[in-house]
């Protein structure tokens, strides 16, 4: 089986980007003036803005790992009501609705 690696997103992958982040708003209304500005600012920012980190991943359990090594203290996520027990079974816990927040499982920091 070929893995792809975990590697940091590229400002060319911000239209992917959009269409995931409005998919993730489930059905809000979202206007051409705000898909262009999030998509502006992901392709101004990706690369280039140390506090806006965002990988393409193989796995989430990759994912995960990865932000891990690189220091980092929580992760929050949000997920459809269908994707939320995949999410679980990675050691996410529910808040509210579809949001999941991985909490500080043994080699985590918080």
């Amino acid at each position: 089986m070929i893995s792809t690696p975990v590697r940091p997103a590229a400002p060319e992958g911000a239209d992917e980007l959009l269409r995931l982040r409005v998919a993730v708003l489930g059905g809000e209304p979202v206007t051409d003036p705000w898909r262009a500005t999030f998509r502006d600012d992901l392709r101004a920012r990706l690369g280039t803005d140390p506090n806006l980190l965002t990988f393409v991943v193989p796995a989430t359990s990759a994912l995960l790992a990865t932000l891990k090594t690189r220091g980092c203290t929580g992760v929050e996520l949000r997920s459809t009501a269908e994707g939320a027990p995949l999410y679980r079974s990675l050691g996410f816990s529910g808040l509210d609705g579809n949001t999941v927040v991985r909490a500080g499982t043994p080699g985590w920091k918080w």
